[in-house]
């Protein structure tokens, strides 16, 4: 099953996920990890891609940030809609590259665990510098290599998601893993300066839980 259709079926489990705080990892540090790098660019405006129910955008509207998202589900929308003021669009990474975000400029653009395709991924790169103000940035949070299962090889491949400790969740579907060095040379080819890695680590076992990558637009 493709990635877009899976998610909307497992939509209202995935907002139950995040009101019951199920996802440890994210309360553990990644959340955190993502807020705390937009912050420390102080930025005026934000664009959460694949923003899900919101909570990112909510979280960053709090610190008076102009923030806003952009996600393929539309329940995933109809929920952020309702939880908050922020502006929201209905749109796949398709539908951005045909333009339908083209009037639309932002200091930073995040993508939290949303960059799960591999063609796509590199095609919405290489066009987000178009998106993004004079010294813009890019964030990406995505699943780190030590988080694989222990017989995966390290090599950029195709994994088949579980939605591991996600016990209500039906169907699953692929998502492209990257190496570091692979995503390093993503973000250099996009037109991006990468300016700064970052391994949020579990607080107890001290392994890393996630991995983030902060790139600045070369203008």
């Amino acid at each position: 099953m493709g990635i877009i259709p899976t998610w909307k079926a497992n939509a209202k489990h995935w907002i139950d996920a995040i009101e019951q705080n199920k996802i440890i990892s994210r309360q553990l540090a990644t959340n955190r990890a993502i807020v705390e790098e937009v912050l420390l660019l102080q930025p005026r405006s934000v664009l959460d891609m694949g923003c899900g129910e919101g909570w990112l955008v909510r979280t960053l509207a709090t610190h008076q940030i102009q923030a806003s998202g952009v996600d393929a589900v539309p329940a995933f929308i109809e929920y952020a809609r309702q939880k908050g003021t922020e502006q929201y669009w209905v749109a796949s990474y398709e539908d951005i590259l045909a333009g339908a975000l083209a009037d639309h400029f932002f200091d930073v653009i995040t993508f939290n665990f949303s960059l799960f395709e591999q063609q796509i991924t590199e095609q919405l790169l290489a066009y987000t510098p178009q998106m993004l103000c004079s010294k813009g940035c890019v964030i990406i949070q995505t699943l780190h290599p030590f988080n694989l299962p222990a017989d995966a090889p390290y090599v950029s491949h195709w994994e088949q998601d579980n939605w591991q400790g996600l016990n209500d969740f039906s169907e699953t579907h692929a998502w492209y893993f990257r190496t570091i060095s692979d995503w390093v040379a993503l973000i250099v080819s996009s037109g991006f300066r990468l300016i700064k890695i970052r391994e949020p680590l579990h607080p107890s076992s001290m392994r890393p839980l996630s991995f983030l990558l902060v790139g600045e637009k070369i203008t």
